[in-house]
């Protein structure tokens, strides 16, 4: 308890150290120009020489030059997440509605705050989303704990997901934060802390959490680790006024000082542009500080194996020189060595023996080697067909929970829209968000470049599809399918029955 009462000390003195660095955008005028715009949190003006811009451990580039930006047009964007599951209590929920009510002022933030308020339990609701008007958030505070869900489960991770999602999508430039107010309790997600943590870190976005409720050792120690693990604030909160004068301060941190790092390469104009670039920023007596860059950038030229080809063939240049100097010289000894032997002829007999017929070896006489059967390292799926699904998938979360949606043709797709093969509700899916497609036994998931994204098994699709086999989950939004083959237990046999259709347009096995 003394340990946790040091911590909240010094979140509430403000001594957390804050992230050195944050990447608010990065775009490419030109390919090969591009154009990363930081904000800095050390002292001093950032040297170019600080800068690189990665493609991988051969091609890092360093910045050419580095100016200050106008923060005429910076923006800082929030969400508020608050938690309204049963184990705040209802005293709880009141006391945070107070708090909200008294920090939320109309000069807060001076017209470039932009503030969410989100609430979750098992479910998440946007109670209101992005606006500079506080006298608006301060009212709807009162409707925290009203949508609440009947059962105790917490689904904390899940809410910090989406609520990435949305600042990520979120089209200001300037610092993104997420605040938490919250017991610390999660007893629900099907993700882990380690994925919101990857997740924020590669967005360059600050969790500060502040602990409010009956919270335990064990819960603020998460909450506590959220926040280092981002650079952001932990605060502890026994009180509506303590907990009003905290989401103050943070609401009202400066913004930092905003650069933009400007770099020069030479792009290749045959290669695909490359999705993995990250900006490297070593400030003097700090930790270097890497953030993944999700613009995708031209790729630079493979001008290291293009000077190690050059190189080898001015060697092999070289080394032919000087065997045609060698062959020259031999010639020459051979052509002395004639002359010296005289003019006079004799007549050589020359005996041609005869080069004996190979007979090819006796067709037992070695055993051929095996030929081994080819790994099979793909789940194989039947062509689907109607009546005869390829797979199936099994609704888990969400709407779709203890439905089955039969794959019975070569393309799915599925999403929000009444267009769509599955339609999904769920606020969070996009109107079109993911494909399944059926390929020589084989079933490939590939998202449509939806809003919130599509993960499997917890890992987020990007560019490419992915293969399926069964007992994969994929989430869209809150919504969780298992895919199923059509052999698994539950799944008919034998002669399936017909589906049946859903008001929505989902198919749905009875």
């Amino acid at each position: 308890m003394r340990m946790l009462g040091l911590i909240s000390f010094i979140a509430l003195c403000g001594f957390s150290q804050a992230a050195p660095l944050q990447l608010m955008s990065a775009k490419e005028a030109t390919p090969g120009a591009v154009t990363a715009t930081v904000g800095v949190h050390v002292a001093g003006t950032p040297k170019p020489s600080e800068f690189l811009l990665r493609f991988d451990q051969t091609n890092a580039f360093q910045a050419r030059e580095v100016k200050q930006a106008s923060s005429s047009a910076l923006e800082t964007s929030v969400i508020l997440c608050i938690d309204q599951s049963g184990s705040m209590g209802y005293g709880g929920v009141k006391q945070v509605q107070e708090a909200l009510r008294s920090s939320v002022t109309k000069k807060l933030g001076d017209g470039r705050l932009n503030v969410a308020l989100w609430a979750f339990d098992t479910d998440v609701t946007k109670l209101r989303g992005f606006s500079t008007n506080m006298e608006e958030l301060s009212k709807i505070a009162g409707e925290i704990g009203i949508r609440a869900a009947r059962d105790n489960k917490t689904k904390l991770y899940e809410a910090i997901e989406l609520a990435l999602a949305e600042l990520r999508n979120y089209p200001k430039v300037g610092p993104k934060r997420l605040i938490l107010v919250t017991d610390g309790k999660d007893d629900g997600s099907s993700i882990t802390e380690q994925v919101v943590v990857n997740e924020a870190n590669a967005q360059s976005v600050i969790i500060d959490a502040i602990g409010f409720g009956k919270i335990s050792d064990q819960d603020a120690n998460l909450l506590a680790r959220l926040a280092k693990s981002t650079d952001g604030y932990f605060i502890r909160a026994t009180s509506s006024d303590e907990l009003s004068r905290e989401l103050r301060k943070l609401l009202s941190l400066p913004p930092p000082r905003v650069f933009e790092v400007n770099f020069q390469y030479s792009a290749s104009a045959s290669s695909p542009k490359s999705s993995t670039a990250q900006l490297e920023f070593a400030a003097a007596g700090q930790p270097p500080a890497l953030l993944n860059i999700q613009h995708p950038l031209s790729t630079p030229q493979p001008v290291p194996s293009e000077r190690k080809e050059s190189k080898q063939g001015e060697d092999k240049k070289f080394d032919l020189s000087i065997l045609l100097w060698i062959l020259i010289g031999l010639i020459a000894i051979v052509g002395v060595y004639l002359l010296g032997r005289g003019k006079k002829k004799e007549e050589v007999k020359h005996e041609i023996t005869a080069v004996p017929e190979l007979k090819p070896a006796p067709v037992d006489s070695e055993p051929s080697p095996e030929k081994r059967p080819r790994t099979m390292v793909a789940f194989m799926f039947p062509s689907p067909q109607k009546g005869q699904p390829a797979a199936y998938l099994e609704g888990i979360t969400g709407k779709a929970r203890g439905s089955q949606y039969r794959i019975e043709q070569k393309e799915i797709h599925i999403g929000a829209g009444d267009d769509n093969d599955l339609r999904v509700e769920d606020e969070f899916v996009s109107r079109k968000h993911a494909t399944i497609r059926y390929d020589s036994g084989g079933l490939y998931l590939s998202d449509k470049g939806s809003r919130n994204g599509t993960f499997l098994n917890d890992a987020q699709l990007h560019l490419s599809a992915m293969a399926l086999a069964p007992g994969d989950q994929i989430r869209l939004g809150k919504t969780v399918f298992r895919v199923k083959a059509p052999d698994d237990d539950g799944a008919p046999r034998h002669a399936p029955r017909h589906p049946e259709k859903a008001p929505g347009g989902e198919t749905y096995v009875p």
